[in-house]
C-alpha cells in the first residue's frame, strides 16, 4: 500500500477528533490528548475492522 491509499484512514482519524467534548477536559493538554486518542481509536477501527468489510462486499459486488 502506498501513502495515498491510506489518505482515508487519515481523513477518519482526523475526523473522529471531532467526536469528544473538549468542555469535559480541566486542562487543554488533556482535551488534546483525549482527542488524539479518540482519533486514533476511530482511523484504527476503521483499518481493522471496517475497511476489509469494504473490500469484501466490493469483491463481492464486482
Amino acid at each position: 500500500m502506498t501513502m495515498l491509499s491510506n489518505l482515508d484512514v487519515l481523513i477518519l482519524g482526523l475526523l473522529g477528533c471531532l467526536f469528544i467534548n473538549p468542555r469535559r477536559y480541566r486542562t487543554l493538554w488533556r482535551a488534546l490528548l483525549a482527542a488524539f486518542a479518540c482519533g486514533a481509536a476511530t482511523a484504527a477501527a476503521y483499518l481493522l475492522v471496517f475497511r476489509p468489510l469494504l473490500a469484501v462486499v466490493v469483491e463481492a459486488l464486482g
